[in-house]
């Protein structure tokens, strides 16, 4: 006979293959769980600025026919501009403007929009 009988060869092969893969399984739990939060988040993100994006367009339709801005109107679709410091460029003044619409924030693709004057 031999040392090791046919149902414990088996309990030990099952017991080496658990002990190899369980911590393989565990890993690759742990990162699905760690994407599965990640598109969760971005599917929360994407859903609030669709609902951002929705109030802002009900907001600004009663403006489309608009024929004079005022400060209430303004109060009601800006929530904030930053004025950056004048400086002269290539001899031309120059000022940062950067416009806070909202529900959508700004517009700008790099964020601060140029205002050049000329110089007098």
């Amino acid at each position: 006979s031999t040392f090791f009988t046919s149902p414990t060869r088996i309990r030990l092969i099952r017991r080496f293959k658990i002990d190899n893969l369980l911590p393989k399984y565990q890993r690759e739990q742990e990162e699905l769980g760690k994407q599965l939060s990640a598109l969760q988040e971005q599917s929360a993100e994407h859903d609030s600025t669709e609902q951002n994006a929705e109030k802002w367009i009900s907001l600004i339709r009663q403006y489309s026919d608009l024929k004079e801005l005022n400060s209430c109107i303004i109060n009601e679709l800006i929530t904030k501009i930053l004025v950056g410091d004048k400086r002269r460029v290539n001899g031309e003044k120059v000022q940062s403007i950067e416009i806070h619409y909202r529900f959508i924030g700004n517009l700008t693709d790099g964020g601060m929009e140029q205002v050049n004057k000329k110089s007098s």
